[in-house]
C-alpha cells in the first residue's frame, strides 16, 4: 500500500475524482473502503469537479456498504454530512431524495 501512496491519493482525469470517489459509486467494496479511509483519511474530504465528496456519492448511489464504513471510520462525520454540493444541498438532502 505504501508503494502506491501517491497514486492512491491522486485524482482521476475524469471528474477529478479520487479512488475513494470511484469506490463509493460501486457496491460491495467494504474492505477496500475501510483500508483507504484508515490509510488516507483526507480522501473523505476531497470534492470532485461536481463538488461531491465520496460520502455524497455513496449516499446518492444508495451504497449502504460504503456509507456504513464511512460513518464508522470517519473522524469528522458532521463535517462530511454538511458539506454542500452547490444548489443540490448536502449529504442529508441526497439521503432524503
Amino acid at each position: 500500500m505504501e508503494s502506491y501512496k501517491r497514486e492512491l491519493q491522486n485524482r482521476t482525469r475524469e471528474k477529478g475524482q479520487t479512488i475513494l470517489h470511484r469506490v463509493a459509486e460501486a457496491v460491495g467494496h467494504k474492505i477496500l473502503t475501510r483500508v483507504l479511509i484508515e490509510k488516507f483519511p483526507r480522501l473523505l474530504e476531497v470534492v470532485d469537479e461536481d463538488n461531491s465528496t465520496p460520502l455524497y456519492l455513496a449516499i446518492a448511489e444508495s451504497n449502504v456498504v460504503s456509507i456504513n464504513v464511512v460513518l464508522e471510520r470517519a473522524r469528522n462525520v458532521d463535517g462530511l454530512l454538511s458539506t454542500a454540493r452547490g444548489s443540490e444541498g448536502n449529504c442529508i438532502h441526497a439521503a432524503i431524495r
